[in-house]
């Protein structure tokens, strides 16, 4: 049985994201760390239509360096990555600011983003491909609350 949140009509998404953009979420912004482009591209424009600053990062040293540089209200990163992985980033940004909300986003299963999120303290995770929907309930769970 699917939740009521992905039941949600795109009429209903549409209004939703009009109402979080007149409540200043605009002002909300969300970094977002993919090693693919199509993924960068994709979550931009959602994280944008839903009313939300989006910056994007390519790798996790990218993504350090925005944080550094870029105050931000939540990160979302897919775990398994070149190089740095997303696991290390949502460590790093834990001791950078151990209340910053982080979702991880994988495709390659669940049950190991959720032992993933125990250990590293993830305040989310999401199994690719997911639902718009899923995803906003997430982020109005974590920083709009």
């Amino acid at each position: 049985m699917r939740s009521p949140i992905a039941a949600v009509s795109l009429s209903s998404l549409e209004f939703q994201e009009k109402q979080a953009a007149r409540r200043g979420a605009a002002r909300r912004s969300i970094l977002v760390v993919d090693d693919e482009d199509y993924i960068l591209v994709l979550l931009e424009e959602i994280l944008s239509n839903l009313g939300f600053r989006p910056l994007v990062a390519a790798n996790a040293v990218q993504a350090l360096e925005l944080l550094a540089a870029h105050p931000v209200d939540l990160i979302i990163t897919d775990m398994d990555m070149p190089g740095m992985s997303g696991l290390e980033l949502l460590h790093r940004a834990k001791q950078m600011n151990p209340h910053l909300p982080v979702i991880l986003i994988t495709g390659y299963g669940i049950e190991r983003a959720a032992k993933a999120a125990q250990k590293y303290g993830a305040d989310a995770f999401l199994d690719k491909p997911f639902h718009i929907q899923d995803l906003r309930f997430c982020i109005s769970r974590l920083i709009e609350q």
